[in-house]
């Protein structure tokens, strides 16, 4: 990726610092602020450039706050198959 757009980096604001290949919390509660908002807006409207950094540090302040991406899709081909019961997700 390029250099960090100017416009992701005032929406990192005080929770999160960047290093050279991680993101490092600063302030885990800033993270539940207008600040994620405008990093997903640029995940979902920037540049592509905006949209490349904001997806990564969304992506890297997840798993620094021990949250992983998960995919339910072996639930959904056992309950394909009848393995499970029905229930609501």
């Amino acid at each position: 990726m390029s250099s960090i757009p100017a416009s992701v980096h005032a929406a990192l604001g005080p929770a999160l610092r960047l290093t050279a290949d991680h993101v490092e919390i600063v302030d885990a509660a800033a993270l539940a602020t207008p600040a994620m908002d405008t990093l997903v807006r640029l995940a979902v409207f920037g540049s592509p450039d905006e949209k490349a950094w904001a997806r990564w540090v969304i992506w890297e302040a997840g798993r620094a706050v021990g949250t992983f991406s998960a995919s339910i899709h072996a639930f959904y081909m056992a309950r394909g198959r009848g393995d499970v019961p029905p229930v609501t997700v």
